[in-house]
């Protein structure tokens, strides 16, 4: 009989691939949580697909905003794919099996990343801090303080490094 503690478990590292600070959660996680014998890790990043672009602000005829949009797109998802897989290797690197995911939608990026945490029924998440003050989170929003009350798992906010 197999106990509790040997069941796969499924983490979710939500990161930004073109933070500074992401080698350093992928880092901490390594050290001080993930058992490389049973997790699973999803590298995952949203990418909200809506525009408020229009062909008249790009100078580009209206039937070319179409192509010109899914173009874009390609690139932005292609662009971040490139950046996790190379966050990726500090994982691979410890053997720990790790997966890269752009999670893309219609609606701000942090609803879309915690419905897709939500949705695969992660046993954990991990997400960074930048360590806002009290101003900017006011002003700018925090992504971990939205995730650890919308997620229906455990959260682990993983402070800067300079912290």
């Amino acid at each position: 009989m197999s106990s509790k503690s040997d069941h796969e478990r499924l983490i979710v590292i939500a990161v930004n691939p073109g933070s500074s600070e992401t080698p350093h959660i992928l880092q901490w996680v390594l050290d001080n949580f993930l058992d490389p014998r049973r997790d699973k890790v999803q590298l995952v990043s949203g990418l909200c697909l809506e525009s408020d672009l229009d062909a008249v602000s790009l100078g580009i005829n209206a039937p070319d905003i179409s192509a010109y949009l899914v173009n874009l797109e390609e690139e932005s998802e292609s662009d971040v794919t490139k950046r996790l897989t190379h966050c990726a290797r500090l994982l691979t690197q410890a053997n720990v099996r790790t997966e890269c995911l752009v999670v893309k939608g219609h609606s701000d990026v942090r609803d879309i990343v915690v419905n897709y945490i939500n949705d695969v029924k992660a046993d954990a998440l991990v997400v960074g801090s930048r360590d806002l003050g009290v101003w900017k989170r006011l002003w700018l929003g925090s992504f971990s303080d939205f995730c650890v009350h919308s997620v229906h798992c455990p959260v682990v906010v993983v402070k800067p490094s300079s912290a």
